[in-house]
């Protein structure tokens, strides 16, 4: 028989070392090409290697994984010496393999490129993912029909700034309440950007104010920031008759010490007056300030 040698390296399961060696039969050399063969498929078909490095989002399969399963690399590393155990791991389900982690996932969803290398995507009628996907931050302003991740939702749903009503008595993520209180320039410096010391200027150097909206309704305005007090246009008056014709909002009565002012010979008789406008509307007195119908709620300021 014609002597051969070949690279052990290649026959890792048969033979632990990377020396040349030679097959001594023809059994021995058919083994050791099986082998090689078996190894190829293994390469050929992304199976799990051992000792190879990985980086997250690698995709491998391995014989030993429930039907239609694979593995989903979620931290890179280095694959340990020997594979770990996988018989009968559920989807979802962590696996440790050297300083590489796996997640099992399945393939029954997939869609298949020449039947050698899944891709997966989830069915339109019933989309589901695991773990926690991640997608590239589109730029502020961003007007496309891309995907939007949620650090993109956050900076650009709601500007900084922004007002908001809500009907319960605390104050939603990301918001605090408009309530005048001085705040920190430096933890909430998007804020101090928009606003700065329109509100109050706090401290002076460290601390600014937020907008105090207690017990005070929102007006529109050419610019933000103005506080206006209560108040109503003054009412005044002057009556300076006799026999005088009483009504609306005015209060008289006659007096019954009789006076002849107009020397004409005629008795007359002197008007005592007073103001109530209650008597025009029952809204006035109803409130020590100008208060329309109205209902609390609790206004709070985008950071």
């Amino acid at each position: 028989m014609k002597e051969v040698t070949y690279n052990s390296s290649l026959l890792k399961d048969s033979w632990n070392s990377n020396e040349t060696v030679k097959p001594n039969n023809f059994n021995e050399l058919s083994g050791a090409v099986k082998n090689v063969i078996a190894n190829a498929n293994d390469l050929a078909h992304n199976y799990l290697q051992q000792g190879k490095q990985y980086v997250a989002g690698d995709i491998v399969y391995s014989k030993n994984l429930n039907k239609g399963c694979y593995l989903v690399c979620t931290q890179g590393g280095a694959t340990g010496d020997i594979e770990p155990q996988l018989l009968n791991k559920n989807v979802g389900e962590t696996v440790t393999d050297g300083a590489v982690t796996w997640t099992v996932q399945k393939v029954s969803n997939a869609l298949s490129l020449g039947g050698n290398l899944p891709e997966v995507f989830a069915l339109l009628n019933s989309p589901s993912f695991s773990g926690t996907p991640t997608a590239p931050t589109a730029a502020a302003g961003t007007n496309t029909d891309q995907i939007a991740s949620c650090a993109f939702v956050s900076q650009n749903s709601i500007p900084v700034g922004t007002i908001i009503a809500v009907a319960y008595t605390g104050v939603p993520e990301g918001y605090m309440h408009c309530n005048g209180a001085a705040v920190n320039r430096t933890t909430y410096v998007n804020l101090f950007n928009k606003i700065g010391t329109t509100y109050g200027a706090g401290d002076g150097s460290t601390t600014f104010n937020l907008p105090n909206t207690v017990a005070r309704f929102l007006e529109g305005g050419a610019g933000a920031g103005t506080y206006y007090e209560a108040g109503l246009p003054n009412i005044t008056g002057n009556i300076s008759a006799f026999k005088a014709s009483i009504s609306g909002a005015f209060v008289g009565s006659n007096n019954t010490n009789r006076y002849d002012g107009w020397n004409d010979n005629e008795d007359e008789y002197a008007v005592s007056t007073s103001f109530d406008a209650s008597r025009s509307n029952s809204i006035y007195g109803a409130s020590t300030t100008v208060q329309p119908p109205a209902m609390t709620v609790i206004y709070c300021i985008k950071y």
